[in-house]
């Protein structure tokens, strides 16, 4: 059992907008004592909480230009930096 898990979550979801740019760690799967993964991702916002048409399990998703594929992330888990904000 992991205890004493310190989490620095963006507090809250609704911080981030469609089409920000993002800096994602993930958090490190193996264990969550070793904090986030050393690997960061840099992505554009996609689709943001809470549910819609579009998102219907009200998911934050990005597209991830440095994997070219759609990442899923949790804020409450990773580690995400806004670096630029959509206009």
């Amino acid at each position: 059992m992991v205890k004493n898990i310190n989490f620095c979550p963006l507090e809250d979801s609704s911080n981030l907008n469609i089409g920000d740019l993002v800096r994602v760690q993930y958090r490190d799967k193996g264990s969550y004592e070793f904090g986030w993964t050393a690997k960061v991702y840099m992505g554009f916002i996609t689709k943001v909480p809470p549910a819609s048409e579009d998102n219907p399990a009200g998911m934050t998703a990005m597209w991830c230009i440095t994997t070219n594929s759609t990442h899923i992330i949790t804020p409450r888990l990773d580690r995400i930096e806004v670096v630029s904000e959509a206009r």
